[in-house]
Order: C-alpha cells, then sequence, then structure tokens
C-alpha cells in the first residue's frame, strides 16, 4: 500500500475511535477531552473569540483549536500498563526482592568480581611456590658448589703437605722427630716415603732422559737424510751441466 493511503487509512482509524469515544473537535480534526459535550465546546469557542476581540479589536479566524488533545484508548491502555509496573517495581524493592534488573546486575558483577580476585590470589599462589622451590633448588645447588670447593681445597691442602713432607730431608725428619718425641715407628714410615719419592724423582729423570736422547737421535736422523739428499741433488745438476 503507498505511505499517502497509509497515513489516510491512520487518520481514518482514528477519527473512528474519538466517535467511539464520544469526543468531538473543532475545525482542523484536533480533539477534545472525553468529559466535554457540544455546549461546553461552543461556549469556550465563543469566550475565546470574545476575549480576542476585546484585546486585539477584531476577529478572530474561525480555525479556533483547543488547548489539549485527548488520549485515545491505545494510549491510555499503555500509561495504565506503565503504571501497574511501576508500582510492581517499588513493591519488590521494598520488599527486599531480586526482581529488578539492578540488583541482578548488582550481584553478577559482584560475583564476577568474586571470581577475579579467586583466579588473581591462586595465581599469586601457585607463583610464589614456584619461586620457593626454585629458591630452595639454587640454594641446595650453591651448598652443593661450596662443599665441593671445600673437598678440593683439602684435597690440594693434603697434596701440598704430602709434597713437602716428602721432599724434606731425612736428617731434618731425624731431627723433628727426636723433638717432637715420635716412635721409631712414626720415623720409620717417613723414611720410607722419602726413599719412595726418591724413587719417584730417579724414575721420572731416567724417563725424561731417554725422552731427550730419542728425540736427539730423530732430529740426527732427518738432519743426515736431508743432508744426503742434498748432496744428491747437487751431484745431479753438476752431472747434467756436462
Amino acid at each position: 500500500m503507498p505511505r499517502k493511503r497509509k497515513r489516510t487509512a491512520a487518520k481514518l482509524a482514528e477519527r473512528e475511535d474519538r466517535k467511539a469515544e464520544g469526543d468531538t473537535g473543532a475545525k482542523g480534526g484536533e480533539a477534545v477531552s472525553s468529559g466535554a459535550s457540544k455546549e461546553m465546546v461552543g461556549t469556550a469557542v465563543t469566550e475565546t473569540r470574545a476575549e480576542a476581540t476585546t484585546m486585539g479589536g477584531g476577529d478572530v479566524d474561525e480555525d479556533v483549536r483547543p488547548m489539549k488533545k485527548a488520549k485515545t484508548k491505545s494510549e491510555l491502555e499503555k500509561e495504565r500498563r506503565a503504571l501497574e509496573a511501576r508500582a510492581e517495581r517499588e513493591k519488590a524493592k521494598r520488599e527486599g526482592g531480586d526482581d529488578d534488573d539492578w540488583v541482578a546486575s548488582f550481584a553478577r558483577a559482584a560475583n564476577s568480581r568474586s571470581k577475579r580476585s579467586e583466579r588473581k590470589e591462586r595465581l599469586r599462589e601457585k607463583w610464589n611456590e614456584k619461586k620457593r622451590q626454585r629458591s630452595e633448588a639454587e640454594l641446595a645447588y650453591l651448598a652443593e658448589l661450596r662443599e665441593q670447593r671445600a673437598e678440593r681445597k683439602a684435597r690440594r691442602r693434603e697434596a701440598k703437605a704430602k709434597i713437602k713432607y716428602v721432599d724434606s730431608k731425612a736428617s731434618t725428619l731425624s731431627l723433628i722427630d727426636s723433638v717432637l718425641g715420635k716412635t721409631t715407628s712414626d720415623l720409620k714410615a717417613r723414611k720410607r716415603e722419602a726413599a719412595e719419592r726418591e724413587r719417584w724423582k730417579a724414575a721420572d729423570e731416567k724417563r725424561r732422559k731417554e725422552a731427550r736422547e730419542r728425540k736427539k737421535l730423530l732430529k740426527d736422523s732427518i738432519n743426515t737424510v736431508l743432508v744426503s739428499e742434498a748432496k744428491s741433488r747437487k751431484r745431479a745438476k753438476k752431472g747434467g751441466r756436462r
């Protein structure tokens, strides 16, 4: 249906509603309140014309409209429903119920905030536990490193003391033992260790000497080979010139 016909149909329906309610209007199609009658409308129009004539000093336009427009049945029904819904909401609010939307939304927001705070607390506890475990592992590792370092230092000290002790002379050992009142068995043991150290030194010196001799023989043999090759090349050159 075209738009113009729709508007015309709407106007006709509105006019029928007014007739059914018993409303009357002045020229221009405007409605008057449902309680007014034709006589009251005529009286109001006459008074308005008289006031306009006395104030303006002339005739008034025929198209005189009332100040307020009457409401239709649908509008009145809509207002009645809105008032009833408002009364129900106020009643529920006074009774402390959770029927209102703002109460439900507030409860949902509080619930979501509590859930977020609980989740953050769980994550914080988990992170603190990880940090604690990591710190414990680091402390254990550092303690183990300190123990290993202390053991290595103790072994080095013992080795140095043993070497220094074994390298000392037998006369010095006997003098120290006599001063400190050591027993004969300890003195014999120390002498045996000193003799063993001397044998180690002699064997080591022998190995080094043999190595030096082998190195010298190898070097001499290499030099001999190089010299013989050079002489042969020189003789070959002389033979070629002839």
